[in-house]
């Protein structure tokens, strides 16, 4: 019996697959940490059945109310100890440090993609946003449907534009046709695929966009320092995050992304707010280069600049928001 507990206990030891891979138990570890109790037991417990039929039974209502509110007293308690979901991850930010102990302890500048990764991140400490709800994968395999379909009959259309272009002739005069329909054709196509994207984006829950900063290498951390810290007081969107150091990017002079999240890619009032604190701290400047907004929808499906849909990769510059373009 000793030899049979034995083999159960090596089943199911924490260096099994019992618990799944380490990517599942993390997944699962941030679930549990993000959970907050207090909305169950504030909001939809004191109004189950079993619970008016237990107040029922009560001989006094004032018990019962003592009750309801010595459970609410926990929830809030319970909350107070959860985690913030970066909590644990070295390449983040951790609540339990000062944001200058967490710069110094990641710099950008050296920080090396080969010992933690590609990216820094930074996370507003007041966003409850659950992440995990959102489908990524659903979003991906849609809206790679609707990329291919796009193309099909992108390809149709400049078809039969070719077919009757050579039957009324190419030359000059009465003959010659004109690609202006073909063109509004395409257009119209391309708003429509940009307004399923977006939709199946919605539906996917992946609703989140960025402001894109390119600082030089050299630059980097003073950038980054002003971003950790506006994040981390709730001055600038939900999350942020910063490129770590390649060793074959170049060297001073090469770019590093910070990308600058907000909540909702068609919440053009947040946008707004955030590039306007981004100015405030003289991270933008309207008189020089503008930096642009890109909603991660399109990041995941891989839609870059000159891409073969003829959408634009961003949906809009800081020179747009600020001359009032938008």
């Amino acid at each position: 019996m000793a030899d049979d507990w034995s083999a159960v206990e090596e089943t199911i030891s924490n260096d099994s697959s019992f618990y799944g891979d380490e990517e599942m138990k993390d997944s699962l570890e941030e679930k549990a940490s993000a959970y907050d109790p207090l909305p169950y037991w504030s909001h939809i417990h004191p109004h189950q059945l079993s619970t008016i039929a237990h107040r029922n039974l009560t001989s006094s209502s004032s018990t019962a109310a003592a009750a309801t509110a010595a459970e609410v007293s926990t929830a809030k308690s319970l909350a107070s100890r959860r985690r913030h979901p970066h909590d644990g991850r070295t390449h983040c930010w951790q609540v339990t440090e000062s944001v200058s102990e967490f710069l110094k302890r990641l710099p950008p500048s050296t920080t090396r993609a080969e010992d933690i990764g590609p990216w820094i991140h930074v996370r507003n400490p007041l966003d409850k946003t659950d992440y995990d709800a959102t489908n990524i994968a659903d979003l991906v395999a849609k809206g790679t449907d609707l990329l291919h379909s796009f193309e099909n009959e992108k390809s149709r259309l400049e078809a039969e534009h070719e077919k009757k272009t050579t039957t009324t002739g190419t030359g000059t005069g009465k003959g010659r046709r004109t690609t202006a329909p073909l063109t509004r054709k395409l257009n119209a196509l391309r708003e429509q695929l940009k307004a399923d994207i977006f939709a199946v984006a919605r539906s996917a829950g992946v609703t989140t966009g960025k402001w894109m900063l390119f600082p030089t290498e050299d630059r980097v951390d003073e950038f980054w320092a002003v971003v950790a810290e506006a994040t981390v007081k709730g001055e600038l969107g939900v999350e942020a995050k910063v490129a770590t150091k390649d060793e074959e990017a170049g060297g001073a002079s090469a770019a590093r992304l910070i990308a600058v999240y907000t909540q909702d890619f068609e919440d053009k009032d947040d946008i707004r707010r955030v590039l306007l604190k981004l100015v405030d701290l003289g991270l933008v400047n309207e008189d020089q280069r503008p930096i642009y907004y890109k909603c991660d929808a399109y990041t995941y499906l891989e839609i870059k600049s000159r891409n073969p849909y003829g959408l634009s990769a961003s949906m809009f510059s800081s020179r747009d928001v600020l001359t009032g373009k938008i």
